[in-house]
């Protein structure tokens, strides 16, 4: 994904604990989190990574509302908030979601996807690309 859109920044949207950012800065990829239950004292996460960490919702930030990027939704918790991002990116940004193929309808409603990769995930998850309502 990034390497189709490499000026664009790659932000995990609800990014939890920083587990795929810490995965994603050793493979040499620029990307930052977004969570707003993300405890900023998370022993694990390195020191170097802390300053990618945002404790906000990502569809309420100006970054996702007014910067073309990658955004990354991986296993979200069914709150609503992956067609909230979905509404509020901008027109440029690229939106991936990571998830069961059961929670699709729960996670993003009526939106047109396509399903780009299967077995993506510890348990099965697929990658979806997410289209702009």
């Amino acid at each position: 994904m990034h390497k189709s859109h490499p000026k664009m920044p790659v932000i995990d949207c609800g990014c939890g604990d920083g587990d795929l950012l810490i995965d994603l800065h050793k493979l040499r990829i620029p990307a930052m989190g977004m969570d707003p239950r993300y405890a900023i004292f998370n022993e694990h996460i390195p020191i170097h990574l802390i300053n990618c960490l945002l404790p906000v919702e990502a569809q309420e930030s100006n970054l996702v509302q007014n910067t073309p990027a990658i955004l990354l939704v991986c296993r979200p918790c069914h709150s609503g908030f992956p067609i909230d991002i979905n509404n509020a990116r901008h027109k440029k940004s690229k939106f991936y979601y990571i998830g069961l193929e059961r929670n699709i309808e729960l996670d993003l409603c009526n939106v047109e996807t396509k399903l780009l990769m299967y077995d993506v995930g510890e348990d099965g998850e697929c990658l979806w690309e997410v289209f702009k309502s």
